[in-house]
């Protein structure tokens, strides 16, 4: 319990498994692949530079900030409560599975692929400048804001049972 402050400028791959309490701020210049479980109640801060594929998996309460300006593959799944802000400038594909009550918050300029599934009963904001193809699931129970700039792709929304093709 408490605090923990990180700060790993790794050249090879990273794995971490935190399971506590308090307030826990991480700070990965990675060159390598990165892989983080979390299990914690309290304030969550990631910021993650990484040229190689970023994994994520966080159960928890409280407060979660992610900055990942990641040139590979990104994977996140966040099972929590709380609020969640989401900074993700990916050059290539990304996955996000959020299952969780509270705000959600994600600017993800990506020109890769995005795939996003978030069954959420709290509000959900999404500013998503894309060049790739992208794909959002989102069965929510509150207000949904979805701001969208694609260029030469598809888009299929699927909110609370209805599809909508532009």
């Amino acid at each position: 319990t408490g605090t923990t402050q990180l700060n790993i400028p790794s050249t090879a791959s990273t794995q971490l498994n935190i399971h506590r309490t308090g307030t826990t701020q991480l700070n990965i210049p990675s060159t390598a692949s990165t892989q983080l479980n979390i299990h914690r109640t309290g304030t969550t801060q990631l910021n993650i530079p990484s040229t190689a594929s970023t994994q994520l998996n966080i159960h928890r309460t409280g407060t979660t900030q992610l900055n990942i300006p990641s040139t590979a593959s990104t994977q996140l799944n966040i099972h929590r409560t709380g609020t969640t802000q989401l900074n993700i400038p990916s050059t290539a594909s990304t996955q996000l599975n959020i299952h969780r009550t509270g705000t959600t918050q994600l600017n993800i300029p990506s020109t890769g692929s995005t795939q996003l599934n978030i069954p959420s009963t709290g509000s959900t904001e999404l500013n998503i400048p894309s060049i790739g193809s992208t794909e959002l699931n989102i069965p929510s129970t509150e207000s949904t804001q979805l701001n969208i700039q694609t260029i030469l792709y598809q888009w299929a929304i699927v909110l609370r049972g209805q599809t909508f093709r532009v």
